[in-house]
C-alpha cells in the first residue's frame, strides 16, 4: 500500500519475518560467536518500490542492522536482491519482467544469483551489496532526474563491457 494507506497490522506482517530472523541470529550469536552473517534484503531498500513502502522500509532496517553488526566487529553483509527469474514474489506477476526491463533491470537467473551470493559472502569490505542485473544505460535513462549521486559513476559505463547478470555492487 502507499504511505497514506499503511496500517499497523500491514507493517507488522512485513517487518515481523525480517525482525524475527535478525533476533534469532543475534540470540544464536550470543551462544556461539558468529564469524559471518549474511542477510537477504531487497533492492527495494535501495531504489524504493511504488506501493511497497513497508517492504522497502523493512529491508532498509535489515541493511542498517548489517551495517551496525559490521561496526560491532561481526563480518556481516546484507544482499539487496533484485527479482529472481524462477522463484520468489516477482514470478507471481507476468508483467514484472517487462516492467523491470523498462527500468533497466533484468531478473536474476539461479546460477547468476548463486555466483553473486558467493561473491557477496567472500567480500568483507562492504556491509551492503546490491545483486541486480542492471543494464546501466537503460537504468540511467529511465531513472528520475537529476540522477541520484550514488548512480552518477554508472551513467558513464558501457553495457557491453559489464556483466549483465548477477552483478554485485558495493553500497556501503
Amino acid at each position: 500500500a502507499t504511505l497514506s494507506k499503511q496500517t499497523l497490522s500491514g507493517l507488522r506482517s512485513v517487518f515481523a519475518p525480517k525482525q524475527l530472523a535478525v533476533n534469532n541470529t543475534a540470540n544464536l550469536g550470543a551462544l556461539l560467536p558468529l564469524n559471518k552473517q549474511t542477510f537477504f534484503s531487497s533492492v527495494a531498500a535501495l531504489l524504493g518500490s511504488p506501493g511497497q513502502v513497508n517492504y522497502s522500509a523493512a529491508n532498509s532496517v535489515l541493511d542498517a542492522m548489517a551495517a551496525e553488526a559490521t561496526l560491532s566487529g561481526c563480518d556481516t553483509v546484507s544482499v539487496q536482491w533484485g527479482a529472481w527469474a524462477s522463484a520468489g514474489m516477482a514470478t507471481n506477476d507476468a508483467s514484472t519482467s517487462i516492467r523491470l526491463q523498462r527500468m533497466g533491470m533484468w531478473m536474476i537467473e539461479v546460477t547468476d544469483g548463486l555466483e553473486a551470493l558467493q561473491r557477496a559472502m567472500a567480500s568483507s569490505s562492504v556491509s551492503i551489496v546490491a545483486a541486480v542485473p542492471f543494464k546501466w544505460k537503460q537504468f540511467v535513462k529511465a531513472a528520475r532526474k537529476p540522477l541520484p549521486e550514488l548512480f552518477s559513476e554508472y551513467a558513464l559505463l558501457d553495457d557491453s563491457s559489464m556483466k549483465t547478470t548477477g552483478d554485485v555492487v558495493g553500497i556501503a
